[in-house]
């Protein structure tokens, strides 16, 4: 969940869409994972499956929060963007809160 957290704090919306580099001559593609639903599961059953997808399907560390989102429906992007929001601490622009 950290990830994800630094991922939308990042700024931008920290996404990147699918296929997913993983050098200069090869790219590998990432099959979709269903989006969160909170009508039919719980959010810890949800995380670990797709903790379990990540890993299964090779997902670089460094895009698991990319493909995370990338397969997550608009509501529940912006609900995890707005927190992420919350937690980052502000800056002026010169790197001082």
């Amino acid at each position: 969940m950290e990830t994800l957290v630094a991922a939308l704090s990042a700024g931008g919306s920290g996404l990147s869409t699918k296929p997913i580099p993983t050098s200069q001559t090869a790219v590998v593609s990432i099959p979709s994972f269903v989006p969160f639903d909170s009508s039919s599961e719980l959010w810890h059953d949800y995380w670990a499956r797709f903790q379990t997808f990540a890993g299964a399907n090779s997902v670089p560390a460094d895009k698991t929060a990319q493909v995370f989102l990338t397969n997550q429906s608009r509501v529940a992007y912006k609900l995890l963007f707005n927190l992420a929001a919350q937690q980052s601490p502000k800056t002026n622009g010169f790197g001082h809160r």
